[in-house]
């Protein structure tokens, strides 16, 4: 097996995984996992090319990697110390329902709701 290949598959199955679990709003606490295979995929990426190997899989292996990894340090979402807890109130808002009518957090009071707020992790 070309080891450029084998780099990219290192590299393109954990992003995929990442991505599902984003989707799913599931973004595992510790990222550790998935920089490890990024790192692997780019070590056998910059391995193929040391051994004067050309492979295209080699270069996308190394360009998504580094792309990822500088992503992955530099993205840490950082939870505020003011978070809102469990059972608290929520602070004043206005939006819009999906029918597009616009409403305020006032007018939920003392009535039972799931708001649900998708914000990926990168």
């Amino acid at each position: 097996m070309n080891i450029g290949i084998l780099a990219l598959a290192i590299v393109l199955i954990p992003t995929g995984r990442w991505f599902w679990r984003a989707w799913k709003v599931d973004i595992p606490s510790s990222p550790y996992l998935f920089q490890m295979s990024w790192a692997a995929g780019l070590a056998l990426g910059l391995l193929t090319h040391h051994g004067g190997a050309e492979s295209t899989a080699a270069n996308w292996a190394i360009g998504l990697a580094l792309v990822l990894l500088y992503l992955s340090f530099t993205g840490t979402q950082k939870v505020s110390t003011s978070a809102i807890r469990v059972g608290s109130k929520i602070p004043y808002f206005e939006g819009r329902d999906s029918d597009g009518n616009s409403f305020s957090s006032d007018t939920l009071e003392n009535k039972r709701i799931i708001i649900k707020f998708f914000r990926a992790h990168w």
